[in-house]
């Protein structure tokens, strides 16, 4: 989507490509709501209940009060070596912050960050030079975590009971550069995107099913490929069962598209309120985490509506006033207002129109 929409505005834009502009919207796009995560969390939470877990709740509100500033600054991925951050736990609390999640937000950040450096050679000269660039980036991107993984020897994946999930959780699971290969891909696939303009491709059988089979080989490489690693038992074998196709389920959910971003800052959240909020050890079962799930995901989702409303939508709309004349969303309705009046002129004097390259109708 990035790629797309970076393409679709220098197009709008005849070529014209502002940076800070371009960093600026992204950060004004996700950093409000996520501030009133933080501070609903740092500051609300901790008092909205009692229970002999509620402590959970206090504990993760003063993590999120003495390093709120580094999610804003979206490098709470990044291990901290500050000296009050010495210690393991600290050092995790300090990856992870008081929305656990956000980590993710800081990783596609800083891929945002570098996705100009990849795209912008694709457009303004889409030279062999260019392709070759940018399949370099996505070898780097394939071949970085494995660097890492080898010289500090971690284990393939993070085991529970493993002496190295710390360093794998760090310097693997939520570095950017450890996440950047399927985002590069991504970017590759915005470019085709563009390229094609909509248009249907037609490609050969071979090629359709081979893709095909390579996906769905790979995909369950990555899968099932290391439960034999990680299980302490003999493991069963999968049984696949089959679904809906994923275009019918994702047309289902796309009302709701606009408040998936709210909703993923607030539904671990939520969750974890419920967890503290007990007083009982929970019996789980089907019947439970079926009851579980339905009831999260609709509270989840009100919520995100309210968030969207109150502190998405407002922003996103002042943004686009403020900027636009800086976009080419102007550009583009300037073209469209001269257009219009073209149209105007054309049909209300037809030889005028045609001594201005209109088109000429005819009197009958």
């Amino acid at each position: 989507m990035v790629a797309y929409v970076l393409f679709r505005d220098l197009e709008r834009s005849a070529g014209k490509f502002n940076l800070p502009l371009f960093y600026l919207h992204r950060y004004l796009r996700l950093t409000p709501p996520i501030a009133i995560s933080l501070a609903v969390f740092a500051t609300f939470v901790p008092k909205l209940y009692a229970s002999p877990y509620w402590n959970g709740a206090s504990a993760t509100a003063g993590v999120c009060q003495q390093i709120w500033w580094r999610t804003l600054l979206y490098v709470q991925n990044i291990p901290s070596f500050e000296p009050e951050f010495t210690d393991q736990k600290l050092v995790t609390d300090a990856t992870v912050g008081c929305i656990g999640q956000l980590w993710y937000v800081s990783n596609d950040m800083q891929m945002y960050l570098f996705a100009p450096l990849v795209l912008l050679p694709l457009f303004y000269r889409p030279s062999k030079a260019a392709f070759a660039w940018i399949g370099f980036v996505a070898i780097g991107a394939a071949v970085a975590p494995m660097i890492v993984i080898w010289h500090y020897d971690l284990a393939a994946t993070m085991l529970p009971m493993s002496a190295t999930t710390q360093e794998y959780f760090e310097y693997i699971y939520t570095a950017s550069y450890s996440r950047a290969g399927p985002y590069v891909i991504g970017l590759i696939f915005g470019y085709l995107l563009h390229r094609t303009g909509g248009k249907k491709l037609i490609l050969p059988k071979w090629v359709v099913y081979g893709g095909w089979l390579t996906a769905s080989v790979t995909g369950l490489a990555i899968v099932y490929g290391l439960r034999r690693y990680i299980s302490l038992e003999e493991p069963s074998r999968p049984q696949m069962s089959r679904a809906l196709p994923v275009s019918t389920v994702m047309e289902l959910f796309m009302p709701l598209g606009r408040l998936t971003y709210c909703s993923y800052l607030l539904s671990l959240m939520i969750q974890q309120i419920y967890q503290w909020s007990r007083k009982t050890v929970p019996h789980l079962d089907h019947l439970t985490m079926l009851y579980w799930f339905f009831g999260t995901m609709v509270l989840t989702i009100s919520c995100a509506f309210v968030m969207s409303l109150l502190f998405e939508a407002p922003i996103i709309g002042l943004e686009k006033i403020i900027f636009a004349p800086c976009t080419g969303n102007a550009i583009s309705k300037k073209k469209a207002t001269a257009d219009d009046k073209q149209d105007i002129v054309t049909q209300e004097d037809p030889e005028k129109g045609h001594e201005n390259g209109g088109l000429k109708i005819s009197a009958e």
